[in-house]
Parts: C-alpha cells; sequence; structure tokens
C-alpha cells in the first residue's frame, strides 16, 4: 500500500519581539546553523532574513533522510550536523528535538518556542549525559554474543532492509543475530526471549525514552 505524506505547516506569525529575544541568545556567536521541526519550516525563510539583517551568518542544510531545508526528526538531525556554525538556533515546540542536537553535535543550541514565544538554551551537561549513556550501552551491544534485531511494521518505521543488511554484519564478525518483526514494541514482549543478551532498535528513535523498561540493553541504529 502507498502511503501519502502530507505536511501540516502552522500559520503562527512570528512577532519581531520574539526574534529580537531569540538575537539576544545568539549575541556570543557569529555564525549560526537554523533547524526546525516540519510545521514551522515556513517561518524560517522570516526568521533567516532577520537574522542575517542583524549580523548573522545564518547557514541552512537539508538532512539525509527530511525533504524539507532544515527539517529535523527525531531520527534525522542531520540538517544541523551537517553545517559548519558556532551553535544553533532551533524553531518549534518540545525539547527532545533540540535536545539530541545539542547532544549529537556538543554544540549550544537555542529553543525559540514561536508559540510560547520563550527562548532558552539546552542544558549542555545533560546532552553530554545522553552521550555518555549512548556510550556505555553500545559497549554492552557490541559485546554481546545473542542480538536482537527490532523492526516495527508502522508505515514510516518499517526498515527491514536495514536490519537484514547489519544482521550480515553482526555475523561477519561472529556474533548470533536474530531479527524480530512487531507493530507495537513492547518491552514486556521481548521478556520472552531470555537468550538475547541485547536489542538494536531500527524503528522510531524515541524508544529509547523507555529504555529503562527494558530488562536488556537496547540500542538505537543510529547510535551503532
Amino acid at each position: 500500500m502507498k502511503t501519502l505524506f502530507v505536511p501540516c505547516f502552522s500559520t503562527i506569525k512570528l512577532k519581531r519581539q520574539f526574534m529580537k529575544k531569540a538575537l539576544d541568545c545568539l549575541k556570543p556567536y557569529k555564525s549560526v546553523g537554523l533547524i526546525a521541526t516540519t510545521q514551522f519550516i515556513p517561518q524560517l525563510a522570516e526568521l533567516e532574513l532577520f537574522l542575517s539583517d542583524s549580523g548573522k551568518d545564518v547557514q541552512r542544510a537539508h538532512g539525509s533522510r527530511t525533504v524539507l531545508k532544515s527539517q529535523i526528526l527525531g531520527c534525522d538531525v542531520s540538517a544541523a550536523q551537517k553545517l559548519n556554525t558556532e551553535c544553533y538556533l532551533y524553531l518549534g515546540t518540545g525539547e527532545f528535538h533540540p535536545f539530541l542536537v545539542a547532544a549529537h553535535t556538543g554544540k549550544p543550541t537555542i529553543v525559540a518556542n514561536p508559540v510560547s514565544e520563550t527562548v532558552s538554551e539546552v542544558e549542555q551537561k545533560e546532552a553530554r549525559r545522553l552521550i555518555t549513556k549512548i556510550s556505555v550501552v553500545r559497549e554492552r551491544v557490541l559485546g554481546a554474543e545473542r542480538i536482537g534485531i527490532l523492526v516495527s511494521t508502522k508505515p514510516g518505521q518499517e526498515h527491514m532492509k536495514r536490519a537484514l543488511f547489519l544482521k550480515r554484519e553482526l555475523e561477519a564478525k561472529g556474533k548470533k543475530a536474530f531479527v524480530f518483526v512487531t507493530d507495537d514494541i513492547v518491552p514486556e514482549s521481548l521478556l520472552n526471549f531470555p537468550d538475547i543478551e541485547a536489542w538494536i532498535n531500527t524503528a522510531c528513535y524515541r524508544l529509547i525514552d523507555d529504555s529503562e523498561r527494558f530488562e536488556k540493553p537496547v540500542l538505537n541504529l543510529e547510535d551503532l
């Protein structure tokens, strides 16, 4: 079955006072990379012009798995990683996406929320803690002998080809790898396979939000 993806854009207008507030947080930096979630991509053009007129070197890029310029996903922040800037300005709501950008780049990431009109910076200490946690889990997964590879059948999350490629790569290194296919990845259901020492997730990146519910270490494919 073919899937039609329809982007839904916000019609919110960026107030000048709000953009000035973001500019104030960017004072220490000359170059800035603009990023946003899908719904706020149209507003980036006005923000880019405002920052450029204010003397900032503004950069934008396409991500590896995204369609729109400056668009980031929970599983793809490459639109930020491709830029050679001192910091990033994220236009959007929520903290998950900019937190991942800060964690995977190690650079200051400013969050400009166009709904609440608040501007704040991601706590670098917390971002570094996530990277440390991922590094520890990665070592545990790579040290395991029997590894389960999780594949979701949900549209947009199904990556069977990547899972089979990973299976071959692990087996070439002497590991025993098994592919588990399901709709919902429920930690409790994995208890039925006690011989699996570690799990690699090929579905939604935010599975790590529930990592403490897994009995065995679980690592996202992007972090492998």
